[in-house]
């Protein structure tokens, strides 16, 4: 017997694509995903930049992308760079671009 696969399970909706009988799977990805990207360069500066003005906070029904290595160097990057993150500095954003041109792509 053959297990069945996302593929096997896939229905579109309109434009919304569900697979039926993968609900508990898939959340346990996304918060696996979630987590781990709260934990790291992402998260913390998805949270910082949530307090600025205007900024607002992740929707939680909404999942997190993962966070590959080039996108948690470059955060790093803007991080270690910039001092308010809600008003950078020119200067500064050079120095968090020209440190994120050395990130692993």
């Amino acid at each position: 017997m053959r297990a069945l696969g996302a593929d096997d399970r896939y229905q579109c909706n309109g434009n919304v694509p569900s697979f039926p009988g993968c609900d508990a799977a898939r959340a346990a990805l996304d918060a696996c995903l979630s987590l781990t990207r709260a934990r790291n360069a992402c998260g913390e500066l998805a949270t910082g930049l949530a307090q600025c003005p205007g900024g607002s906070p992740p929707d939680p029904a909404t999942p997190s992308a993962p966070c590959v290595a080039a996108e948690v160097c470059s955060s790093r990057c803007y991080l270690d760079s910039v001092t308010d993150l809600c008003r950078p500095l020119p200067l500064q954003l050079t120095q968090a671009a020209q440190c994120a041109q050395r990130c692993p792509l």
